[in-house]
């Protein structure tokens, strides 16, 4: 596996403050900052509508259908949980441009990961559990 690095701007108080925490509960910096992603529950705002700039909220309104060739073969895969867009204004729906890349990119991983363990293709992946690393 190639590692990447994901990195973070802190002051040296905030490293301290992080490399205190890890050591408290006996856990190394990545294995921390992986369970901070898990536990994370934040509220997504608020955003203007891109058809008519109403307030838009984001909602779990319906699955989502994703569709990927594998091996020359269509594979649909229903995404439940996904979160979609819609303006309480115009009822228009639709995605976010960065969630859907990022998505995306997923939704290859549990392919392959599919593949890998010789397992079948998944049908349906919850966005929820996606989210978990």
């Amino acid at each position: 596996m190639t590692e990447k690095y994901l990195v973070v701007q802190l002051d040296e108080r905030e490293k301290t403050i992080a490399k205190l925490k890890a050591s408290l509960y006996a856990l190394s910096i990545d294995e921390m900052v992986k369970q901070s992603v898990n536990d994370m529950q934040g509220i997504v705002p608020t955003i203007t509508c891109s058809y008519c700039n109403g307030q838009t909220t984001v909602t779990r309104k319906k699955p989502k259908q994703h569709t990927e060739i594998v091996c020359g073969k269509e594979q649909i895969i229903q995404i439940i949980n996904y979160p979609q867009n819609y303006c309480d204004v115009c009822n228009a729906e639709y995605d976010d441009m960065d969630v859907s890349i990022h998505l995306k990119k997923l939704i290859k991983f549990e392919i392959l990961k599919s593949i890998r363990l010789e397992q079948p293709l998944p049908e349906e992946l919850d966005f929820e559990e996606l989210l978990k690393m």
